[in-house]
C-alpha cells in the first residue's frame, strides 16, 4: 500500500531531525533513508515525468500548501518563497504534558547553631515577576533585531527566515528565536537576559535544558544578554553553544514540583 502524504510528512520530520534543513529536491533524494518504498510507491508518476509516485507526493505537499510559509504540526515548516522550497525544523522538542519529568531538591544542610530570629520584609512578587517578564521580552527583541542586522549583512533575502517563535507561538519549543547562519543552516536561540555581568546566574526550564541536551551538536545556542539597559533596550551578547553550556556550566535545581499525595 502506497504511503499517504500524511505518513510522508511524519517521515520527513525524522529526516529533518538529522539534516535540520533541506530543500524539496534534497527531501526527495534522502526520503528512502527513513521510508522503505513499496511497489505502489515506485510506480511512475502520471503527472510528473521521470518521478515515481512517492516523490510526486513530496511535491504535492508543497503545492497543496496555501501559505508562503506554513508551520506543520509534525514540527517543521516549509518556505515556498524560494525555489525549490525549503523545509526546516521549527519544533524538534516534544513538549507533551505526558513527558516524565524528574523532580529534584537540594540537600538540606545541618546547622547545629541556634538560629537567630529573622525579621521578614514583605516582597512584592507581582512587581518582580512583571519586571522579569519585561526584561526577558526586551532581551529577546534586542537579540531578534541583532539577528536581522547580521543576516541582512550576509543576504537580505534570508531575513524572512528569522522567526521570533516565543512571540508568535508562545513558549514550549525549548528556544525563543529561529535564525540562520552563513552556511544556510538553522540556528536555535534561547535568550537569557540580566542587567548584571555575563557571569551572573540565569534560569532554565527543564524543557529548555532537555532541548539543549538533545541538540548538543545541532546549532543550538544560549544568547546570554548581559549588562542590559531596560530603558534603552541595549546590552551585550555572549553566545554559548549547547556543547559549551553542558560542559562548562553547572545546573542547580532550585524548585519543587508540588502535587497532592
Amino acid at each position: 500500500m502506497a504511503h499517504s502524504e500524511s505518513l510522508i510528512r511524519k517521515a520527513v520530520k525524522i529526516l529533518l531531525e538529522e539534516y535540520i534543513q533541506l530543500d524539496t529536491s534534497s527531501v526527495k533524494k534522502h526520503l528512502d533513508e527513513v521510508l522503505v518504498f513499496d511497489k505502489d510507491d515506485k510506480k511512475p508518476s502520471k503527472t510528473r515525468k521521470g518521478e515515481i509516485k512517492i516523490l510526486q507526493r513530496i511535491g504535492n505537499v508543497v503545492s497543496h500548501q496555501k501559505e508562503t510559509v506554513h508551520y506543520y504540526e509534525e514540527g517543521y515548516a516549509i518556505d515556498k518563497s524560494v525555489e525549490p522550497a525549503v523545509w526546516f525544523v521549527t519544533s524538534p522538542q516534544d513538549n507533551s504534558e505526558n513527558r516524565n519529568v524528574k523532580n529534584y531538591s537540594r540537600k538540606e544542610e545541618t546547622n547545629t547553631k541556634k538560629q537567630k530570629t529573622k525579621k521578614h520584609r514583605k516582597i512584592d512578587w507581582k512587581r518582580i515577576n512583571e519586571r522579569n517578564t519585561a526584561l526577558g521580552k526586551a532581551g529577546e527583541l534586542f537579540v531578534f533585531q541583532n539577528e536581522i542586522d547580521e543576516v541582512m549583512a550576509i543576504n537580505p533575502s534570508l531575513v524572512k527566515r528569522i522567526v521570533h517563535l516565543s512571540e508568535q507561538q508562545g513558549d514550549g519549543f525549548g528556544y525563543d528565536i529561529l535564525s540562520i547562519d552563513k552556511k544556510m543552516k538553522s540556528v536555535y536561540i534561547e535568550v537569557k537576559t540580566t542587567t548584571e555581568g555575563q557571569d551572573s546566574p540565569f534560569y532554565m526550564s527543564i524543557n529548555e535544558l532537555d532541548f539543549f541536551k538533545s541538540h548538543k551538536n545541532k546549532n543550538a545556542f544560549i544568547y546570554r544578554v548581559y549588562d542590559f539597559n531596560l530603558k534603552d533596550g541595549t546590552g551585550k551578547i555572549l553566545k554559548i553553544s549547547a556543547e559549551n553550556l553542558l560542559t562548562n556550566y553547572k545546573f542547580d535545581p532550585i524548585s519543587y514540583l508540588v502535587t497532592k499525595k
